[in-house]
């Protein structure tokens, strides 16, 4: 599903999404201004999770309270078993360590590439240490 940069993806657009599309695979959310980090956790908890397997973000606030991503990535890595590739390019509020905190044990991704910010196709394996 596409949903980039329109003007009219909310958080509750998303919070629709997650309980009620079970079998979404893409969702494209990039640069939709008008959600946040709550609004992308949700899917992590949503009916959607387990089929998920790209979501991109790019352009988001990705942040949740100041949080720097910590709680979405929580919820994205723990919800989406099957979850391949993360794309947060240009994220807004977004912060490395973060990033490895939460995601420390990525159970379901599989290679270790990261670039601007873009996951994709990570293996379960500790990231280590991020510099912000």
């Amino acid at each position: 599903m596409n949903l980039s940069y329109t003007k009219s993806t909310r958080n509750e657009t998303l919070n629709t999404i997650a309980k009620t599309c079970r079998k979404l695979q893409r969702l494209d959310i990039s640069y939709c201004e008008n959600i946040s980090g709550m609004g992308i956790a949700q899917l992590g908890e949503g009916v959607c999770a387990n089929s998920l397997i790209s979501l991109n973000c790019s352009g988001s606030n990705v942040s949740t309270n100041g949080d720097g991503g910590v709680y979405v990535f929580q919820l994205i890595s723990k919800g989406c078993p099957n979850i391949e590739t993360l794309q947060f390019n240009n994220s807004k509020n977004i912060l490395p360590r973060s990033l490895a905190n939460s995601m420390k044990r990525p159970r379901n991704l599989m290679d270790r590439t990261i670039t601007a910010m873009t996951l994709t196709k990570l293996k379960t394996a500790d990231f280590g240490e991020l510099d912000d």
